[in-house]
């Protein structure tokens, strides 16, 4: 798997759900139809909190909906793309230079409802990482933009448990700062799909050098977001994605960051200059090789850290 490309988050699911297109549609920013293989995309099914507004449980029914669209359209084009869905480090093994990996993942503990049995339905479904919270509270904790951080319920707690009982891996993208050390108190699973440094970007979605160096104990990634409003103030680029890689390796080293781009999660204005879709991810490494990244560091940052936690943790 040798130049692999791996991404850690993108919502073009959710988008191709709202708009019922096809997953090969070229106006969704993370598209099949334009990825370069070997790929490997972590497809989101995102809870927004106006959905949770009149029913806790409307989370999940529309999460299975957005889950169910995907294997409706996996099933119409995983011939014609070759495409793979991991559910396990054996399916790892079926991406080749011709593949295109799907990770089922989700983005806001919301689709768990009240019911602790939808995490195992869930991962029944496929689901392989999930998202504790989006940038408001929930019942499981409190998100980034929480206006008085208790962090994680009990209930919250109880679901992380079952998680880790699962095997699923726990996103603390979007956590608050007290849920974000629940979490760390009680998984031994933990990734930030796509997250930031809060030393470059004062922004409550990034993270604290200390919550960098926690990740980076239990042997997990960062995937820098390519969210402008992230990344910096002005006339944000490809090479403000490369200091936030840079300063994650100098703090915990090569192996804890990768890339989470946030696709459809982020309007086209809010990306950096010079991306705009899926196949300019490849213009990141075209940057990490003029900033005097070596080829293996490069393919780690890329792809190769998240496939070796793949491997360690499905």
């Amino acid at each position: 798997m040798k130049g692999i490309i791996v991404d850690g988050h993108c919502d073009s699911l959710n988008e191709a759900y709202k708009q019922k297109k096809n997953l090969d549609d070229i106006n969704l920013m993370f598209n099949i139809k334009i990825a370069k293989k070997p790929y490997l995309q972590f497809l989101a099914t995102f809870i927004n909190d106006e959905i949770l507004k009149d029913n806790i449980n409307n989370g999940y029914r529309y999460g299975n909906n957005v889950i169910n669209y995907f294997y409706n359209q996996y099933n119409i084009l995983k011939e014609k793309y070759n495409l793979e869905i991991i559910k396990s480090k054996n399916d790892l093994e079926n991406i080749d230079k011709d593949t295109l990996g799907i990770l089922l993942s989700t983005e806001n503990g919301g689709i768990i409802g009240n019911d602790k049995e939808n995490i195992v339905r869930l991962y029944k479904k496929g689901i392989r990482v999930m998202g504790i919270t989006w940038n408001n509270d929930n019942l499981l904790g409190c998100g980034a933009l929480t206006k008085k951080d208790t962090g994680l319920t009990e209930f919250g707690k109880e679901c992380i448990k079952v998680m880790n009982e699962l095997g699923i891996i726990v996103d603390v993208s979007h956590t608050s700062y007290n849920t974000f050390y629940d979490i760390i108190n009680i998984s031994k699973k933990v990734l930030a799909t796509h997250s930031n440094v809060y030393n470059i970007k004062n922004h409550p979605r990034n993270l604290s050098d200390n919550q960098i160096c926690e990740i980076a104990k239990l042997d997990g990634i960062i995937g820098i977001c390519l969210c402008k409003d992230f990344l910096g103030d002005n006339n944000v680029t490809i090479y403000d994605i490369v200091k936030h890689i840079d300063y994650i390796v100098n703090l915990v080293g090569i192996n804890h960051v990768a890339i989470g781009t946030d696709f459809d999660g982020v309007e086209k204005e809010d990306l950096p200059t010079g991306i705009n879709n899926v196949k300019d991810i490849y213009k990141i490494k075209d940057a990490l090789k003029e900033n005097s990244y070596d080829d293996e560091s490069i393919y780690k940052i890329m792809g190769g850290n998240y496939i070796r936690y793949l491997k360690d943790n499905i």
